[in-house]
């Protein structure tokens, strides 16, 4: 046995030892953990790990780790990946974050299926995995706690995408290690029956709006709710985003999970100034219509402030829809998010309908609408882009091609007066379409960021894009050439607009507002004081109006 193995319970394993022999202490009991290595160890082998079968995980111990002083340990579920799943998504985010927090980390991998020649790891890929997945968790902790000195009150769970829907199935074992989870970018989607979650674990829910597994998370939010989750044990921090993994999200959940401290609301600053918004929920979208504001987000509502400025609910089409696409046209308008739109003629909107998809998820996704001069209306989404003629009675393709056979993931867009239509999103997309074309090109630009949100035009071919760590850049040749601004902030933006050729604002997390008198060569902060998502902005000759979570309407002086 070694000396650090014995003293461990009076000094750091790596404090210079005492000099005495071990003999001095013959009755002191191993310490757990002394000589488990430290760092990050990659592609380690858990025997028999879900009692079938040997599984893999990815494990990280920082170097602050001692093991007279039990550490706490959070095991994160990846997304769905191929090769080496565990390492696929923020893995120098999750070591950075294991290193400030002391806490030890592990990924574990899910078990695989070949598919097109390539094999995909899932957390549900095949039929009878989740409980296999299960016992593998229980199985990789109690492991874990052998060999290293870990606080079991403090064990908790997170998850990316299928992750997310991994870490549900925790709320169903009553045998679960976890005190915590966090499901992220997606929620539940397993057919499984909540027992009462009174004395329920913490959980912490991040989503976006924006992203094609909302409706997991939105189904996650309910279930638990109604099985009676205390209030002070969930967290629900919903984006305008799309579907991704962000650092923030490590620091974020662990202040609640081990912290048990919920983000505080703040206080609403000088010079906003809050509008009261009828049938409150949060909103994700705004958009001119002549001296009206309409408004549309969550619950399926639209709102809509005449010019007097009395916010009213102009139509609610139920809480199985949450809108984040909003255009309004000369003739024709369209409001949609998820697998359902309406459209509007005149005054009244229809009912919701679905519509078809190009791309792979089986169902149309409306993240963003863009109505053009033409009268025709686009909608771009997952892996797909629709464009209609007759206000959503037909459809046909918009096309926003990859270099790899499907479609660009889209979230925002724009069209110019007379001029282009812009689609912006994942992967770093920015597309061009000329006026009248039903395919767009992708720009070269800098800087690249993972997903560009949202954009806005004027007239004279001038737009401006808004996306993750923000990023904006803006074009005056009618979306042919992109320049960089800078914003001054690393929060992910939202949502953009612009009254004219020098006056705008843009808009995201954590109540982020920038604005602009000379077209974006300076954005300047204008801090809201609540720590709310802002999802969209609209700018006109006099004011600034923003809106965004829990049914936050704002206005100040432009």
């Amino acid at each position: 046995m070694s000396k650090c193995a014995i003293l461990a319970l009076l000094v750091a394993c790596d404090s210079p030892l005492i000099d005495q022999p071990d003999a001095a202490f013959p009755d002191a009991p191993p310490a757990v953990g002394c000589d488990a290595p430290l760092g990050t160890k990659h592609a380690l082998t858990l025997a028999n790990g879900d009692g079938l079968e040997d599984r893999a995980y990815w494990l990280h111990v920082p170097a602050s780790y001692r093991c007279e002083s039990p550490a706490p340990l959070l095991v994160d579920f990846h997304g769905t990946a191929s090769d080496v799943p565990e390492e696929a998504y923020q893995t120098e985010a999750l070591i950075a974050f294991a290193d400030a927090n002391g806490v030890i980390v592990a990924r574990p991998r899910s078990r695989s299926a070949a598919f097109m020649g390539v094999n995909i790891y899932r957390w549900d890929q095949n039929t009878g995995d989740l409980p296999r997945n299960v016992t593998f968790a229980h199985n990789l902790v109690a492991n874990l706690e052998q060999r290293y000195a870990i606080d079991p009150a403090r064990v908790y769970a997170s998850g990316f995408s299928s992750g997310a829907n991994m870490t549900a199935q925790f709320l169903t074992d009553p045998e679960s290690p976890f005190h915590g989870i966090a499901p992220i970018a997606g929620g539940r989607w397993t057919n499984q029956v909540l027992p009462q979650l009174a004395a329920g674990p913490r959980l912490w829910i991040s989503t976006g709006y924006r992203d094609y597994l909302w409706p997991t998370a939105r189904t996650l939010i309910a279930g638990v709710r109604m099985a009676g989750l205390p209030d002070d044990h969930l967290v629900v921090r919903p984006t305008v985003g799309g579907h991704d993994l962000y650092p923030w999200h490590f620091a974020e959940l662990w202040q609640f999970l081990d912290g048990g401290t919920p983000p505080p609301d703040g206080v609403l600053a000088a010079p906003w100034t809050a509008q009261a918004l009828p049938s409150p929920a949060d909103v994700t979208a705004l958009a001119r219509d002549g001296a009206a504001l309409v408004a549309a987000g969550g619950h399926g509502r639209v709102w809509r402030r005449a010019a007097t400025g009395t916010w009213s609910l102009d139509v609610d089409h139920g809480a199985a829809v949450d809108y984040t696409a909003l255009c309004i046209g000369a003739t024709r308008s369209l409001v949609g998010g998820g697998n359902a739109i309406a459209d509007r003629t005149g005054t009244t909107w229809t009912g919701t309908r679905g519509f078809p998809d190009f791309g792979q998820l089986g169902a149309g996704w409306a993240n963003t609408a863009v109505c053009r001069d033409d009268g025709s209306i686009v909608v771009g989404g997952y892996w797909s882009a629709a464009i209609t003629a007759d206000g959503g009675q037909t459809w046909s393709r918009f096309q926003a091609p990859t270099d790899f056979g499907v479609d660009y993931q889209i979230a925002g867009g724009a069209q110019s007066p007379g001029g282009a239509t812009v689609l912006v999103g994942y992967h770093d997309y920015i597309g061009r379409a000329p006026q009248g074309s039903v395919i767009a090109t992708a720009i070269s630009h800098s800087p690249t960021t993972d997903w560009w949100n949202a954009a806005t035009a004027i007239s004279g071919g001038r737009f401006w894009a808004v996306g993750d760590n923000g990023a904006i850049v803006a074009s005056t040749d009618d979306g042919l050439t992109w320049t960089e601004q800078t914003s001054g902030t690393t929060e992910n933006l939202y949502g953009v607009h612009f009254a004219d050729a020098l006056h705008g604002a843009a808009v995201g997390r954590r109540g982020t507002i920038l604005v602009t008198s000379d077209g974006g060569a300076l954005w300047t902060a204008r801090p809201l004081g609540l720590d709310r998502f802002v999802g969209a902005v609209v700018v006109d000759s006099t004011t600034i109006t923003i809106a965004g979570q829990g049914g936050l309407v704002a206005t100040s002086a432009r």
